[in-house]
C-alpha cells in the first residue's frame, strides 16, 4: 500500500522517471532497515510511573553520559543534578543512512553522542583564511562510536558550521542545552 500510494504521488506530481526510481529505491531500501526502538516508540512505557519511567531513563543514558570527564564529575559532586540531567534533557535519537543530523548556518540546541554506528560530518569554513591555510573548502570526518559532536554548544549559543549525516544505521544521544 505504501509503494503504491508513493507511484500514485509521482505520477501526480509529474515526477521525472529518473527521479521516481530514485525516490522509491530509497523507500524501499528504508522500509527494509529497523531502527531502534526508542522510548516514544514502545506505547507500554506510558503506563509507567514517574518515578519508574525516570529510574528507566536513568539506566538508559547514564552509562553514556559517564563516558565524559565532565558528567563523571557532576554525578560525583551531586548525584542528584547528573540524574536530572538524564532524566529531562537527554534522547536518544535513531538515524538511517544519510539521515541528516544537522547542516550548516542553523542554531545548535544540543550536543551529540554517537552512540551505535558512525556520522559522516562535513565541516564548511566560512573564512577565506581558514580556506588559503588549508588549501580546500570542506573538510571531512568520520565521527566514531563514542565521540561528541556540538559540545561547544553546552556554554555558547553555537550555530552548526557543518553537516553532519548518518553513515550506516547510527544513533546519537542528543543533549539539550536548555
Amino acid at each position: 500500500r505504501t509503494i503504491t500510494e508513493l507511484e500514485t504521488f509521482l505520477r501526480q506530481r509529474a515526477i521525472s522517471r529518473g527521479m521516481s526510481v530514485a525516490v522509491k529505491k530509497q523507500v524501499m531500501q528504508r522500509m527494509s532497515q529497523k531502527k531502534p526502538l526508542e522510548m516514544e516508540d514502545v506505547q507500554a512505557l506510558t503506563m509507567l510511573s514517574l518515578t519508574l519511567r525516570e529510574n528507566l531513563k536513568f539506566e538508559l543514558f547514564k552509562r553514556h553520559m559517564r563516558s565524559h570527564h565532565l558528567f563523571r564529575l557532576v554525578e560525583q559532586t551531586d548525584p542528584t543534578v547528573f540524574k536530572r540531567i538524564c532524566n529531562t534533557g537527554v534522547l536518544f535519537k535513531a538515524l538511517l543512512p544519510q539521515d541528516v543530523l544537522f547542516v550548516p548556518d542553523t542554531p545548535c540546541d544540543s550536543a551529540y553522542l554517537v552512540t551505535i554506528g558512525m556520522i559522516e560530518y562535513k565541516e564548511r569554513h566560512s573564512t577565506v583564511l581558514t580556506k588559503n591555510l588549508s588549501g580546500r573548502d570542506t573538510e571531512d570526518e568520520q565521527v566514531a562510536q563514542g565521540s561528541w559532536l556540538c559540545w561547544a554548544a553546552l556554554w555558547s549559543h553555537w550555530t552548526h558550521v557543518g553537516k553532519a549525516e548518518a553513515g550506516p544505521m547510527s544513533e546519537v544521544l542528543m543533549l539539550s542545552t536548555e
